[in-house]
């Protein structure tokens, strides 16, 4: 799948691909009206990494997403690559939030690979805040790092896998959200012109009273007197807006079956029973089928538009 297909409207991807092979690597999905700047970092051999620059109102965020294959199991090398890199961010003042799959046994306390990340960690001041297992065979290797003396996030969740063997996580990022995009539009209420009024202004003007008998002038006397009791009767006001992507696929259908995945998740949250994980999943799927199959019809749609205007065009 490109990763234009995985953008939706509103959105955009930054992704560092696998060396070597198709597919894979790390991406990143945020909202357009964030600043992001890829920061183009050395490449590693034991770990793949994307860091953007998040420009926010008040400070900048450094944010890491790193996967590390579990093909590549030298935990020495891995350990190397990995402090050099914290090492870069550990004496910076800067807010920094690193995550991922770091395919550590972080739950095990007698694994000698998390008892050296755990020193790293340390060393630097830095803290892991993820603290259950992120896996479906109970491990826990997906990471939350910050410094330990930034409180830059909360309210961590961890949710049932649905495409994955690792289950999602989320989080609040303690940040005001960036400033909606707005935009000033001028526009005049013809509709609330009353035509008894207008006529009775259009009958006492010049226009009627002493028209103008040289026929350019006259037309010119017709624009004014016209444009003049327009802007009286239906004057022009300036609102402001917010920008909101266009999502035509966004339909009341999937409207509602987002509300049923939603108090599925909220079932499950409250009881984490068998039962309700099956019918979380069974709405996620649901709703994952809906959107596809209403992008696609949208797609079809659009692009036949467009060979219909090319086809008339010539």
């Amino acid at each position: 799948m490109a990763c234009g297909e995985l953008t939706p409207a509103g959105f955009k991807l930054e992704h560092v691909a696998r060396d070597g092979r198709r597919g894979g690597g790390v991406a990143v999905l945020y909202k357009s009206t964030l600043v992001c700047k890829n920061k183009k970092i050395s490449k590693f051999r034991t770990f793949e990494i994307l860091e953007l620059l998040i420009k926010t109102r008040k400070e900048s965020l450094h944010l890491g997403v790193i996967y590390r294959p579990p093909s590549r199991n030298n935990i020495s090398d891995f350990i190397e690559e990995i402090t050099s890199y914290l090492d870069q961010h550990s004496v910076s003042h800067q807010r920094f939030l690193l995550l991922g799959d770091f395919n550590v046994h972080m739950d095990i306390q007698t694994n000698s690979e998390s008892s050296k990340l755990k020193d790293v960690l340390f060393s630097m001041n830095l803290q892991q805040h993820v603290d259950q297992p992120t896996h479906i065979k109970g491990h826990l290797l997906d990471l939350i790092i910050t410094h330990a003396t930034q409180d830059i996030i909360d309210s961590i969740q961890i949710h049932p896998p649905v495409m994955s063997d690792h289950m999602p996580l989320t989080f609040h990022l303690l940040e005001a959200k960036p400033p909606a995009v707005k935009k000033e539009i001028c526009f005049q209420k013809f509709k609330e012109i009353d035509s008894i009024t207008f006529e009775q202004d259009i009958c006492s003007s010049d226009l009627i009273s002493a028209p103008c008998e040289e026929i350019n002038e006259l037309v010119k006397q017709y624009e004014k007197t016209l444009g003049d009791l327009v802007k009286k009767h239906a004057p022009v006001v300036t609102k402001t807006i917010l920008i909101r992507p266009n999502t035509p696929w966004f339909t009341k259908e999937i409207q509602e079956v987002k509300q049923e995945r939603r108090r599925a998740e909220r079932r499950w949250v409250k009881e984490k029973s068998t039962i309700n994980l099956q019918m979380l999943q069974v709405k996620r799927k649901q709703v994952n089928k809906i959107v596809s199959a209403t992008k696609h019809t949208i797609s079809l749609q659009y692009k036949r538009t467009r060979m219909i205007r090319k086809l008339f065009s010539h």
